[in-house]
């Protein structure tokens, strides 16, 4: 165990060293003035089937510094149809649920009756119970780029006041926060909402108020144990890839999540489909096909 922390704590240390050129991970661009895509050099590649252009931006080469990432949504709108339709296709269930979606439905997209889901055992927003919604595994208001300046005081000339709205449309690193399809899952909409921006972690007891197996208590929301790795090594991801800040005591919970709880085949499957549509994969994920889930050090 020991081991697998120290690669682990390894992997958090890294730097953003390998920049990226002017080409995404299909060997070209999209220009963003026509939205025709662009090989480098000429012929040497195409438009991948899951590649969509639309919506989508390049990274200037003197601008980046989020690294390996090469495309990006041009709206959150976009984004989520990413999630839904290229990274989520034909994996049609909720995240920590397990309520079966349609994914071109949003109101009244969730079926509760799928997954046995009791609506009522919460007082609030039980109306988003058959909502699809995505949900950020690490909340927008705890990205860093909740203090840039386009979200507090605004940008000269394109909004008057700060606001997370501000940052989609006028920063291309905080939109690379905030659209990052890594960190975007399918969920009921009341459970998004009874989530809010609750860091996790484990709470006493076991109250499962809405028959799904998810707690949540004062500012902490329990996982399902399921889950626990997937959503630990989404946040390990956000801390290395975007300098999310981590409180005491959550780089080793994570650490721990993650090695008690591997990687299933989808979660590879995920990793590689976010990689060919965005540009990179979870480094935390990857680790563990290097080791083979049989083979996992102690």
């Amino acid at each position: 165990m020991k081991w697998s922390l120290i690669v682990l704590l390894s992997l958090c240390s890294m730097s953003a060293q390998a920049h990226r050129g002017g080409k995404d991970a299909n060997g070209g661009h999209v220009n963003n003035a026509d939205g025709s895509y662009h090989c480098h050099p000429a012929g040497s590649c195409a438009l991948p089937k899951d590649a969509a252009a639309e919506g989508s931006l390049d990274w200037p080469d003197d601008e980046s510094d989020v690294d390996l990432i090469t495309t990006v949504a041009g709206s959150w709108s976009t984004a989520k149809k990413w999630a839904k339709h290229v990274i989520y296709k034909g994996q049609d269930r909720t995240f920590y649920c397990g309520c079966t979606y349609r994914a071109d439905i949003n109101v009244g997209g969730v079926d509760v009756a799928s997954c046995d889901y009791n609506k009522n055992g919460a007082s609030k927003y039980r109306a988003r119970a058959t909502v699809l919604e995505q949900e950020h595994i690490l909340p927008a208001s705890l990205m860093p780029a909740r203090q840039f300046a386009c979200w507090n005081e605004g940008v000269a000339n394109k909004c008057a006041n700060g606001s997370r709205g501000c940052c989609e449309r006028n920063d291309l690193k905080a939109r690379a926060m905030l659209f990052d399809l890594h960190n975007l899952v399918p969920s009921v909409g009341q459970v998004n909402a009874l989530r809010s921006d609750s860091r996790y972690g484990i709470i006493d007891g076991e109250d499962l108020k809405l028959a799904c197996d998810f707690e949540w208590a004062g500012d902490i929301a329990e996982p399902p144990a399921d889950k626990r790795g997937e959503v630990a090594r989404i946040w390990l991801y956000m801390h290395q890839q975007h300098g999310v800040v981590l409180e005491g005591g959550e780089l080793e919970m994570y650490m721990s999540w993650s090695l008690e709880d591997p990687p299933e085949a989808w979660e590879f499957e995920r990793d590689e489909r976010i990689k060919r549509k965005q540009g990179n994969g979870n480094p935390f994920v990857r680790m563990f096909s290097y080791w083979g889930l049989n083979d996992i050090p102690e």
